[in-house]
């Protein structure tokens, strides 16, 4: 799971609805900061992620969000082969994420969680790929004598 530090990842988020009326869904660019050393005590494991263009949400900065697998769901171990995976997630301040035990959330109180789904940023198909590589694919050639 700590391979997964640094890779670029893309957030969906579908509830609540509000948060939809004033952001929109996204996609919303971000990046794998940090992953549990153990996530034996943690059913699927946990990200730390960070938005790459942080958002104001019901008065408060959403910048580093943790992601943790919806309950009944596949763990985030599943992120890389399948691409995308049902999370919640919830909003931690800045202090929080560089603290030295960014995934304890002993504090939380219900505040600042969203749901939705995360999906690995790197996982392009090979036609996203070409598209980005300049378009269509190549034609074939043909002679000048035809």
């Amino acid at each position: 799971m700590r391979s997964l530090i640094g890779k670029p990842v893309r957030l969906t988020i579908s509830d609540p609805w509000d948060f939809g009326t004033v952001h929109g869904s996204g996609p919303f660019p971000a990046t794998v900061v940090d992953v549990p050393r153990d996530t034996g005590n943690r059913r699927g494991g946990a990200l730390l992620v960070r938005l790459e263009k942080p958002l104001w949400y019901q008065g408060n900065f959403c910048e580093h969000l943790i992601a943790t697998p919806a309950p009944g769901g596949d763990g985030l171990e599943k992120l890389g082969p399948s691409g995308r995976l049902d999370c919640s997630f919830i909003s931690i301040s800045p202090q929080g994420a560089r603290s030295a035990s960014p995934f304890d959330l002993t504090w939380w109180r219900g505040w600042g969680t969203l749901r939705g789904v995360i999906e690995g940023a790197w996982l392009e198909s090979p036609s996203e790929e070409n598209d980005r590589a300049g378009g269509a694919s190549p034609s074939p050639t043909t002679r000048g004598d035809d």
